[in-house]
């Protein structure tokens, strides 16, 4: 069999063939055109550079890699025509730039102005888009806030067909004299899991760029992104220094008129940690601007008026504003509102010194001073009171095993108040929240798509196989690494978190996680606990930690695939630690998955939990 990765390479390529032969028929007049394309785009693909040590030159090699990416999507998925044919030569262009800059070892000089900029991400070495706005004014030996804007959805999003940003957006960056910049975050993942790391991810490649204040980070979005503002702010509030929502929503419940207590418990779990309305108290310490239209038809704006009740009581950072008469395309009458511009130009990232917090999953692990290093229990949120009082800071925890707690990021008046303790805790000083550590020995599948990781053919039908690698791609607009099971060195079995796709009759490596595992397989049928399924006509998808390379995960799917009836964008936001499925969808599932038997997750000493 070919190597998968390979396949889709040598089908790009056929693609491409196939494009210009039916171009040599003289039906179109730019066929010269487009071959010379083709021939030039497979010379530079040809020339391989190892990526450079030096970040300038680094940053300079990941956007040659998008460019060649974008030209062969181009010539593969682009009906051809003139317009096509002027957007390939034109990333080809910027990649023989790119090229020579790096041949010659002198780093492309950036310059103010919407650009577009990409960055790697070794979790499926892939290289991933941004578009980044400078002022005109733009001088590195000064401090710029930066606005972050992500993107609303759309079915047609690619890494072609993205790259504008709003309109009337960098006007508003000119007014408060501010950096923007649009991550593409995978397309359209709701800004959750692998679509939210791509966002901490280009902030944190846009502060080792240019000139960026930390405390002046604005988080901002409209539609689908305006849900990411909501999801991202209640995960990570102690990074930014404001949050702008327009024409979004944040409560998944009442987006569905679904009724929480009718998931299972584990399902329950896997909502509440992506979405806002779950996470309240981390968001009364932030300043949040909410704009929505009385007649958008695409969210109503009761969306925003049940944000508007949850938060509004008692909270002066929170305002909320209707635009009379506006659709869902209301941004511009947004970002020329004047006293959303003065907000901006005052917003400064603070750290309170009473709060509360809450979290549902060890990624979200840090309450402004305070970082959850261990929590109690699985399926159980952790949370955190704190309350300064008469010169002491009182901590209350439930769900919390250990916290660091560092005395340089608490407010300077309280940094030498006395710790009392409210709470069987273990609390410790001696370590900062840099440098502190946190355990992922539990999580949902998806969490395995966060670090590097490779898909295996244990044994599958090469067909079966490439529609699990088709999946992935539709859903993160990338390729995975592949290697066929007989293929797999020692080496990436420590490297990678392993997605193996296959049965234990035909994979060693899946019989040997199911050995240690409370999950059973026989002939005929699927054992969990005490709990027996029939074999036939059902699937099994289990995140283990792996035997070989441990705190490394290991991820089994055997039986029916997941998700064929599911949208693309939502194919693995309700797969838990481990299920066993059937092929029929779930009637309660709004996106179509696949109807769970039982569903859990394995505890920090791999046993189930509910």
């Amino acid at each position: 069999m070919l190597k998968a990765r390979q396949y889709f390479e040598k089908l790009f390529r056929c693609g491409i063939l196939a494009g210009l032969l039916f171009l040599g028929c003289g039906i179109f007049a730019q066929e010269v055109e487009l071959e010379k394309i083709a021939l030039a785009f497979k010379d530079l693909a040809s020339k391989k550079i190892d990526r450079p040590k030096d970040y300038s030159l680094a940053c300079d090699w990941d956007l040659l890699q998008l460019k060649l990416k974008k030209v062969q999507f181009l010539l593969q998925f682009y009906k051809p025509s003139k317009e096509m044919a002027d957007a390939a030569d034109s990333e080809l262009k910027n990649a023989s730039m790119l090229l020579d800059a790096l041949e010659k070892k002198k780093a492309m000089q950036a310059k103010s102005g919407i650009a577009e900029e990409a960055y790697f991400d070794d979790i499926d070495a892939s290289p991933q888009p941004f578009i980044r706005y400078l002022p005109e004014s733009y001088d590195k030996k000064n401090k710029y806030p930066l606005i972050v804007y992500l993107h609303g959805y759309s079915p047609y999003l690619n890494i072609v067909n993205w790259t504008e940003l709003p309109e009337g957006i960098t006007d508003l960056a000119d007014k408060v004299n501010a950096c923007v910049v649009m991550p593409f975050a995978r397309s359209n993942t709701d800004f959750q899991g692998i679509g939210e790391k791509d966002v901490l991810n280009v902030i944190e490649q846009m502060k080792k760029r240019y000139s960026i204040d930390e405390d002046r980070i604005i988080l901002s979005g409209m539609s689908m992104g305006g849900m990411g503002v909501w999801t991202i702010g209640s995960h990570y509030p102690h990074l930014f220094a404001g949050l702008l929502i327009v024409s979004g929503r944040g409560d998944f419940y009442f987006w569905h008129k679904l009724n929480r207590d009718s998931f299972p418990e584990w399902k329950q779990w896997l909502i509440d940690r992506e979405f806002a309305a779950s996470h309240l108290q981390n968001l009364r310490q932030l300043p949040i601007r909410v704009f929505h239209g009385t007649d958008d038809t695409l969210i109503n704006i009761t969306e925003a008026r049940h944000m508007n009740e949850l938060l509004s009581p008692g909270n002066t950072l929170f305002k909320y504003q209707e635009v009379e008469g506006g659709d869902h395309w209301i941004h511009e009458k947004v970002f020329v509102d004047k006293d959303l511009i003065e907000w901006i130009k005052n917003a400064r990232r603070k750290s309170p010194e009473s709060f509360e917090y809450i979290t549902y999953a060890q990624a979200y692990h840090q309450a402004f001073w305070l970082d959850i290093t261990r929590f109690l229990g699985v399926c159980q949120p952790a949370n955190i009171k704190v309350e300064v009082k008469d010169g002491k800071v009182m901590i209350k925890t439930t769900g919390v095993a250990e916290l660091v707690l560092d005395r340089n990021k608490m407010p300077e008046r309280i940094r030498k108040f006395e710790i009392v303790k409210q709470g069987d805790f273990k609390l410790d000083e001696t370590r900062d929240i840099k440098n502190s550590g946190t355990s992922y020995d539990w999580g949902p599948v998806k969490d395995d798509f966060l670090e590097p990781f490779m898909f295996v053919n244990a044994g599958m039908k090469d067909s079966d196989f490439l529609q699990r690698v088709f999946d992935w791609y539709k859903f993160a607009k990338s390729l995975p690494r592949m290697k066929n099971e007989k293929d797999l060195t020692e080496n990436d079995k420590k490297s990678y978190n392993l997605f193996l796709y296959g049965e234990p009759e035909t994979s060693p490596l899946i019989a040997e996680v199911l050995k240690s595992s409370p999950v059973k397989i026989t002939a005929d049928e699927i054992q969990v606990g005490d709990k027996k399924f029939p074999r036939e006509g059902k699937g099994v998808y289990l995140k283990y930690l792996s035997p070989w390379a441990p705190p490394k995960s290991v991820v089994v799917q055997c039986g029916i695939p997941w998700g064929n009836s599911c949208s693309d964008n939502h194919k693995y936001d309700f797969l838990p630690g481990y299920a066993i499925y059937s092929g029929e969808s779930d009637p309660t599932d709004p996106f179509g998955c696949n109807k769970v038997l039982l569903g859990g997750f394995f505890n920090k000493e791999e046993k189930l939990s509910p």
